[in-house]
């Protein structure tokens, strides 16, 4: 099986059969803490598998974020032996609302709903874009070097459009209308009931 099969192998990756053996190579491979790595769980949402988890800290998700794919990279020989060379398996997680104050703004399903948009279109760019896996392990923002500082910039613009812009596009069309807008350090809500500018102040 080659790498243009990624969808082919993510499915049959990703099945709530497979997700001890996708614990043991993420303990294997040093991904996250032993404990954290037994809170994933496998769930399915219109046809669409994926493992998530849920955490109440900040230590695996950005300060600001409350839902976001996490992609990981690893070898899954021992499940599909067919697929050469690494595999880009994103793990969905999920941080509790702990700030009272926040929760009325805050709505997670909205965010996993968000999340899962993002990661069918991941599934989808990789199957026709094979070399995606490789160019994120180099290119990607967190890990680049400084000499690829360049490509990393136009990686990550192009991930921002091929996967942010529907993302906030279907948001709006589920009835999302709130967004933030950041100056001095400070944030404060806002709402548009324009799809353009909702989409353009969310891009931004």
């Amino acid at each position: 099986m080659k790498k243009s099969d990624y969808r082919n192998t993510y499915h049959r990756l990703v099945t709530e059969a497979n997700l001890e053996k996708i614990k043991q190579i993420l303990n294997e491979h040093g991904y996250y803490d032993t404990n954290t790595v037994e809170q994933i769980k496998y769930e399915e949402k219109d046809n669409l598998s994926y493992y998530i988890l849920n955490v109440d800290s900040t230590k695996y998700i950005g300060q600001s974020a409350y839902a976001m794919l996490d992609g990981i990279f690893v070898k899954i020989n021992s499940i599909i032996r067919q697929w050469e060379g690494i595999f880009y398996l994103p793990i969905m997680i999920i941080r509790k609302v702990t700030n009272e104050n926040l929760k009325p703004y805050i709505n997670l399903d909205m965010h996993k709903i968000h999340e899962l948009i993002h990661l069918q279109y991941i599934i989808d760019h990789i199957h026709k874009n094979p070399d995606y896996i490789e160019e994120a392990r180099i290119y990607n923002a967190g890990s680049c070097s400084y000499a690829d500082i360049k490509k990393s910039i136009k990686f990550e613009l192009t991930k921002l459009f091929f996967n942010e812009l529907p993302a906030f596009v279907a948001d709006f069309e589920n009835g999302e209308r709130d967004y933030y807008l950041y100056s001095d350090g400070m944030a404060s809500l806002a709402t548009s009931d324009n799809k353009d500018e909702y989409v353009q102040y969310n891009l931004a």
